[in-house]
């Protein structure tokens, strides 16, 4: 086994999709400088490079510590360093594995950088730890050219039987709110034998390597055994996007028109076996419906359902769309929508961790649907990590690599309903990760300022992002709380074209509607005045 393959089989899962090559092969050479010194060593040791022009690659390997992120992006700071992206990861024996894209570096910088470090490493903040000396950096250069996730252990915690409630949602009385549906969901098309054809693209069922698959679960090689099948007929139209771990193309499969996304890594192929056996098991007319799986191009790959809508985030944002045609309407509709999705995704087990605007779908009429479940589990697993996620849209104790549950979706569920509302970034004039440390270390939030048509969602959202999970609302009573808001915008929208549709009485002065009474009912409904959500523990 490589280094970097010894690397990888310490790491968690989602590792793979948040690094490039060049950053795997410098933190394996690192961490065997670190394992060269044995287990007791507090030494850090870093590597840089030019990744381009305007940026740098910056590589940190060491024995870690809980603060020791903060401590980092402090010092970086203080030497007007910016950060414009970061990976930070623990192999399953506590050792910190970095990554930062940084606005400047240079041999003396690098200098003042290791020592700067070596002195807060060795302070009070050290001393507490038992640790008195952090001198121990060794400071090299690389020859060639970073999300984040920190590795944490929360204990289980099951979501309200509750949330079974809500008219677009069908489970199984059979399935538990803690145990996923079995594989195999009827109406999964079967994969057909090979001879489909792509133009331009050979299709052979060629698998990964046997170094690739080793260490797979069993049902991680049933799934992997099925991609030797492909669909039969299925055409590329044109490359939508282009990531670190996979390639998505738009194409036609009997006559329908499809998404195609296709691993681009094999090091990523257990993030993505992980994501295929989430995605499909679940069905629901809120969450994008994964068709199923195939060989494109000699590289496993997902076949979607095709939303020619677009994105939410690009809907409320792309500069090319009249926002004026954005009715209060649509908007509630939309975050109805979406709530009944993550809910469905809670009930049966998942937890999404990347709900966010730009990963829910909108169809033809748009109608929402939520995608994309790269990084996303089930509950109860002992693998879940820090700072997994969009920084701008994280839980303040996902940031601050502290125990988590599925509660960090509704935090996020209430970021999207912030941007949703007002049609704004959160955080606009911050950087990620300085969004990021706002939320976890000043407790900030948007400020909430809604039309008055779309007030009575200011205790939801105010409910959603509580600092404390425990006082967050289950995604059951999001579901129910966003129902009675649409059904209200609804009623006065109707109210109000009714009106115009009738000239008024001369001398009549034309009403408000009962639009402000919802707020304290809502503020009640989901105990956001200090007390906790109805059926939490």
């Amino acid at each position: 086994m490589t280094g970097v393959q010894e690397l990888i089989s310490s790491m968690p899962s989602q590792y793979s999709l948040s690094t490039m090559p060049a950053d795997r092969q410098q933190h394996a050479v690192l961490l065997h400088r670190l394992r060269l010194e044995g287990a007791e060593s507090q030494s850090l040791h870093l590597n840089w490079a030019r990744c381009d022009p305007a940026t740098f690659s910056l590589w940190l390997v060491f024995a870690d510590r809980r603060g020791s992120l903060g401590v980092i992006t402090s010092v970086l700071s203080e030497l007007d360093i910016d950060i414009s992206k970061a990976a930070a990861f623990s192999t399953h024996d506590g050792i910190a594995i970095d990554t930062f894209t940084v606005s400047r570096m240079d041999d003396a910088l690098a200098g003042t950088l290791r020592a700067r470090l070596a002195a807060v490493f060795c302070g009070p903040w050290a001393s507490r730890e038992g640790i008195t000396d952090w001198s121990g950096l060794s400071l090299g250069r690389a020859e060639a050219d970073g999300d984040a996730a920190m590795t944490d252990e929360p204990p289980p915690l099951p979501i309200s039987q509750g949330a079974s409630q809500g008219a677009s949602m069908n489970p199984s009385p059979a399935q538990s709110p803690q145990c996923p549906p079995a594989p195999g969901v009827p109406g999964l098309p079967p994969l057909s034998p090979a001879g489909g054809s792509v133009p331009g693209h050979s299709l052979p069922g060629q698998l990964p390597g046997a170094g690739v698959v080793m260490d797979l679960t069993p049902e991680e090689l049933s799934t992997l055994q099925q991609l030797q099948g492909q669909f039969s007929n299925l055409r590329v139209r044109r490359l939508i996007d282009e990531g670190a771990s996979s390639k998505v193309w738009e194409g036609d499969w009997a006559g329908a028109r499809v998404v195609i996304k296709v691993l681009r890594e094999e090091e990523a192929l257990r993030s993505f076996l992980g994501e295929v056996n989430i995605w499909r098991q679940l069905r629901h007319p809120c969450v994008c419906s994964l068709l199923g799986v195939c060989m494109f191009e000699q590289r496993p790959a997902m076949v979607l359902e095709y939303l020619i809508g677009g994105s939410l985030h690009d809907l409320l944002h792309n500069p090319g769309d009249d926002k004026g045609d954005l009715e209060s309407t649509l908007l509630a509709r939309v975050v109805a929508e979406v709530a009944s999705g993550v809910a469905y995704l809670h009930y049966n087990g998942v937890m999404h961790r990347d709900i966010k605007t730009a990963n829910v779908l909108l169809d033809d009429a748009r109608h929402a649907k939520v995608s994309d479940f790269g990084i996303s589990t089930r509950f109860g697993r002992s693998d879940y990590t820090a700072e997994t996620g969009t920084y701008r849209q994280m839980a303040p104790e996902v940031i601050l690599h502290k125990p988590y549950n599925y509660k960090c979706d509704v935090y996020s569920y209430g970021v999207l309903l912030w941007e949703t509302l007002h049609r704004q970034v959160p955080f606009t004039g911050f950087a990620p990760l300085q969004a990021a440390f706002a939320v976890a270390m000043e407790q900030a939030r948007p400020p909430i300022s809604l039309r008055a048509e779309l007030s009575g969602y200011a205790p939801l959202i105010a409910g959603c992002w509580d600092t404390d999970p425990a006082l967050r609302p289950g995604m059951d009573q999001v579901v129910r709380a966003t129902a009675e808001c649409l059904a209200t915008i609804e009623a006065a929208a109707a109210a109000k074209k009714a009106a115009a549709e009738e000239e008024p009485p001369p001398g009549s002065s034309s009403g408000r509607g009962g639009l402000f009474g919802i707020s304290s009912a809502l503020a009640s409904k989901l105990s956001l005045s200090g007390r906790r959500p109805s059926g939490e523990s």
